[in-house]
Parts: structure tokens; sequence; C-alpha cells
């Protein structure tokens, strides 16, 4: 179950899911004639960013929501002594990224890492999956693509994403 009592059929898949296989809705965007989009539990998500800053014993510096259509993700960043890490959550999907901040102009894709301290944590989110920077990485060209709908097809074909990770976390309008 997502925010807002909308169920999504792959949210019980997320934590078997092959980023080679991906979903209906992974480019953020969504067909109106699908239904209603359905959306993450931003709640849960913030909830689990703190927990996550509480125990790895630093901050959640701030915490932003998309403004419109653009990004399709929703961030936290955490500061810490080697310096601030966003943890990332896709709108419509349950999945989680950590990579490092983008500058507030920055509107090209995230640089995904893998964050030690962070992952046993956020790993442990009921209904969310934690996506490696190894996953984000990998070649959109040797992903099937059949499960997006044909606008999100279409979307990719506009924006050549590269990577898996630049299609799923993304400032497409």
């Amino acid at each position: 179950m997502v925010g807002g009592g909308t169920s999504l059929t792959d949210v019980d898949e997320m934590e078997g899911m092959s980023v080679q296989n991906l979903p209906r809705g992974a480019t953020g965007f969504w067909d109106a004639t699908a239904g209603p989009a359905p959306s993450v539990d931003v709640k849960a998500f913030r909830a689990a960013c703190c927990e996550a800053a509480r125990v790895t014993s630093t901050e959640v510096r701030s915490f932003t929501r998309p403004q419109g259509s653009t990004p399709n993700f929703y961030t936290a960043i955490l500061s810490y002594r080697t310096g601030p890490v966003a943890v990332v959550c896709h709108v419509i999907l349950p999945l989680l990224a950590t990579a490092r901040p983008p500058a507030a102009d920055d509107s090209g894709p995230l640089s995904f890492i893998d964050v030690e301290q962070l992952a046993p944590v956020l790993s442990q989110i009921p209904h969310f999956r934690l996506l490696s920077a190894s996953e984000l990485r990998q070649p959109l060209a040797r992903v099937d693509l059949s499960r997006l709908g044909d606008g999100e097809r279409e979307q990719v074909r506009y924006w050549q994403p590269e990577t898996v990770g630049a299609m799923l976390f993304n400032y497409w309008d």
C-alpha cells in the first residue's frame, strides 16, 4: 500500500524487483487512463530518514518535495563529517537511493553512491527498496522497458537517459 490509500500492484514485488525489468511508473510519468497515479508514503520516508540520521549519529539538514512535475523524487539531505548525503525516494515507486547532493541549480543526473552506514537502516524500511549504486549505474540499453507505459517509453526516447538511475530519478518535465 502506498500513500493516500492507492494500491500499486508492484509494491509487494519491490523487495525482489530487478532493475532489469522496471515496472510502469518508473520514469515518474503516469498514464491518466490507467487510473490515478500511485504515490509513496512520504511520511514513512521522512520518518525513516530521521531514524537513519539518529542511528548514524547525524541530522537531517533538509527535506524537499518535488515542485510541480520535477524532479520526480523526494530528497532528504543528511549531514556527515565527511560531507552531506542525499537520500532520494521516487514519487511513484517505493524505491530509495543514496547520492551526492545535487547543486541547487543542477538538473542533471544524480551521482549515486553507496553509503555503508546508511544501507542497513534504509534497507529495513518496510515496503521500500534501497537500490545500490551499481544497480543504478547499469546501462539502460540492457534493461527491459516493456512494462512501461507508451508515454513513458516516449519520454525515454526523448530524454535518452544512459543509466537506470538517470531514468528512475530525473528532472524531466
